[in-house]
């Protein structure tokens, strides 16, 4: 790929009169919102019936049974509350708070290394009354904003060194670095994925980017081994699970021992053992491992598929969007969601180092859940535009030298 010719092309259609092409489109947007929002309503309820039973035993000791269900239940109102105000605000408008949205970002991670509260070892969290938020969570979303909107801004020259990469490098740097130190490993790294895939579909030159991450990265690699033992100790136990089994590697072990477990239709809902105990954060980051337990390699292909839906009709918001603002947006909403469930997977499957990230609109947390269901509200927004016909305008949209 060229450095003239790095940008992706998700469409717009040709210009045209409102005729074939402008209905298809509007069928296919109609089709997307549709899958988007069946798609997420579905994994929103599965998680809650999976937390129920995999909580349950867990939750008597707050008293109740449905202790984690019902906290789950109020975040999972709020996110339906959050989805529909993404839905409603102008995803234009974010354009013209991308500095704020980057300074605030950074000051919540700057704040949370100070006030937040530690818990095993790692400073993540506000907690104010009992309620904890998860700066991260909100950074996923800023990022994307800022990145899309600083793009677009530099439509003419993002290939350019100075005005181009650098300024978006040094934000997006700033942000992994700081989420980096809480330590969270697994989100800062999803972020950087994120981050440079749209820098590369902005137009970003990859002789900018590709010398920057082959420097970055080992020393990311080197600071992360040196100064953190227990991801040494991770990476070491995931490339010989026998030299720590009942520690590093536990929780890689049950989780197999939960996947193969389940077959090929699952023990029942419910009937699940691993979540007596043996498998920790059964309801958290390990819930996929409970669902193939309890509904087998059907429920599992089941919940990838539903993941799989919603990155492939963010696709066609994004290739039908009336401009680039709202292609990048769209795009980096999709990755995001697809990479981290993608990731939160591979690790359950034990394909690469335990590390916590949570599946998304599933497992058990309530910042995560709100912040994701507000993401796909924009996706709606933004396929709402591309379904209007006098706003639309087809006139150059997606990635490729379009308008704002």
């Amino acid at each position: 790929m060229g450095d003239v010719g790095n940008t992706l092309t998700l469409g717009p259609l040709a210009p045209t009169a409102y005729g074939t092409k402008e209905r298809e489109a509007a069928r296919a947007l109609r089709r997307a919102e549709v899958v988007i929002l069946a798609a997420a309503l579905a994994l929103v309820g599965l998680g809650l019936v999976m937390i129920y039973s995999t909580s349950g035993l867990l939750a008597e000791r707050y008293g109740s049974p449905t202790h984690f269900l019902g906290k789950q239940a109020v975040w999972a109102a709020l996110a339906g509350a959050a989805l529909f105000v993404g839905r409603g605000i102008d995803y234009h408008f974010y354009s013209h708070l991308r500095r704020p949205v980057l300074v605030a970002t950074i000051v919540m991670l700057v704040l949370v290394l100070v006030l937040g509260t530690r818990l095993n070892g790692a400073r993540r969290w506000f907690r104010i009354a009992g309620v904890g938020m998860q700066p991260s969570d909100l950074a996923k979303l800023g990022i994307i904003v800022y990145l899309s909107a600083f793009l677009v801004d530099r439509r003419k020259t993002p290939a350019d060194l100075r005005r181009g990469f650098f300024p978006a490098f040094m934000a997006l740097g700033t942000v992994v670095g700081l989420i980096a130190l809480e330590p969270d490993i697994g989100t800062a790294f999803l972020i950087s994925c994120v981050g440079g895939t749209l820098l590369l579909l902005g137009g970003v030159r990859a002789r900018h980017i590709v010398p920057a991450a082959l420097v970055a990265g080992p020393l990311a690699a080197g600071y992360i081994l040196l100064r953190l033992d227990y991801v040494r100790a991770r990476l070491l136990v995931w490339l010989d699970p026998s030299l720590d089994p009942l520690g590093k590697g536990y929780h890689a072990r049950q989780s197999l021992i939960a996947l193969a477990g389940g077959g090929v239709f699952g023990k029942g809902l419910g009937q699940g053992s691993q979540k007596l105990f043996f498998l920790p954060e059964a309801h958290g980051d390990f819930i996929f491992a409970i669902i193939g337990e309890e509904l087998g390699l059907v429920g599992a292909l089941v919940v990838m598929g539903l993941f799989l839906a919603i990155v492939l009709r963010a696709r066609t918001v994004a290739r039908c969007s009336k401009d680039r603002t709202g292609a990048l947006i769209a795009t980096g909403i999709a990755l995001w969601i697809g990479l981290q469930a993608a990731f939160n997977i591979a690790v359950v499957t034990a394909s690469v180092p335990t590390k916590g990230i949570p599946l998304p609109l599933v497992s058990y947390g309530g910042s995560a859940l709100v912040v994701t269901a507000y993401a796909i509200g924009v996706l709606l927004n933004i396929s709402g535009h591309g379904l209007d016909p006098v706003r639309r305008g087809f006139g150059g949209s997606a990635l490729e030298g379009g308008g704002r």
